[in-house]
């Protein structure tokens, strides 16, 4: 539990699809996922996902990514304290895979998320923008 606020984090689950295509000789990745709250009170979180590939090797890609989420009025009490639904966030990033053998694979990324809407606005919003990095080893079957 979040001692500042009282807020109770906890899991989802949802729909995942995703369509790959080229533009040239970029690969062109677009996802849309929605999840739900395993407690039902904490309301649901869609995203629109679209990725560039900017560079590529045989064993490395690096691409970009914009992405806009939403949040139902229950998912923006829950995890900002007040207000109603509709745009939580946008996010510009870079991703990049490495591939350490033949299954291995290093994936990492980084972006800036920039908090819109009540979100934005809630009295427990100390940051409007903040950064993220990732990195893990994947196993690829």
């Amino acid at each position: 539990e979040n001692d500042r606020t009282g807020l109770d984090p906890g899991a989802s689950y949802g729909v995942h699809m995703e369509w790959d295509t080229h533009i040239g000789p970029a690969p062109i990745n677009v996802l849309a996922r929605t999840r739900f709250h395993f407690d039902s009170d904490n309301g649901s979180q869609t995203d629109l996902r679209a990725s560039v590939g900017v560079y590529g090797s045989e064993r490395l890609g690096v691409g970009v990514f914009g992405q806009a989420t939403w949040g139902s009025s229950d998912w923006v009490r829950a995890y900002h304290g007040a207000g109603d639904g509709g745009l939580l966030y946008t996010a510009l990033g870079v991703e990049g895979m490495y591939e350490l053998g033949r299954h291995w694979l290093l994936i990492a990324s980084a972006h800036a998320r920039f908090l819109q809407g009540d979100a934005a606005s809630s009295p427990i919003t100390e940051e409007r923008t903040n950064y993220f990095a990732s990195a893990g080893v994947a196993y690829r079957f």
